[in-house]
C-alpha cells in the first residue's frame, strides 16, 4: 500500500551486509589458521601456546560473525518497518495524508474499500 522514505534504514543494511561479509572472511581465515596450527601443534611442530591462540583467534573470529548475522537481521527488520500493509485487499477511498508528511503510528491515513464494506 505504502513505503516510506527510509534510506537511513537502507544505509544501515547494506552496511550490516558489508559488516558480514568482512567477518564471514576473518572468521574463515581464522578458521584455517586454527586447524593449520592445530594439527601442526599435534605433530609437535608448535607449542600449545600457539594453539590456543590460533583457537581463541577463531573463537572471537565465530563470535563477531554470529553478531554480524543478528546484526543484519536486525536492520532487515528495520527496513521492513519501512513499508505500510493493507489488512485486506480493496481499493484506496480516500487519502488523509500527502507526499513526505510524517504521521504518528496509529493515525489513520488512507480509507479503503473492500468488497462488503470499509475500513
Amino acid at each position: 500500500m505504502g513505503r516510506l522514505d527510509n534510506i537511513e534504514a537502507k544505509l544501515a543494511y547494506e552496511k550490516a551486509l558489508t559488516e558480514l561479509r568482512s567477518a564471514r572472511s576473518g572468521m574463515t581465515t581464522a578458521k584455517t589458521n586454527n586447524d593449520r596450527i592445530k594439527s601442526l601443534y599435534e605433530n609437535g611442530s608448535k607449542s600449545l601456546s600457539d594453539y590456543e591462540d590460533a583457537r581463541n583467534q577463531y573463537e572471537n573470529a565465530l563470535s563477531q560473525f554470529q553478531a554480524a548475522q543478528r546484526n543484519v537481521s536486525l536492520q532487515k527488520t528495520q527496513l521492513d518497518y519501512g513499508y505500510v500493509y493493507a489488512p485486506q485487499d480493496g481499493i484506496i477511498a480516500e487519502s488523509n495524508g500527502g507526499v513526505n508528511e510524517r504521521v504518528d503510528a496509529g493515525h489513520e491515513f488512507v480509507v479503503l474499500n473492500v468488497a462488503g464494506g470499509g475500513m
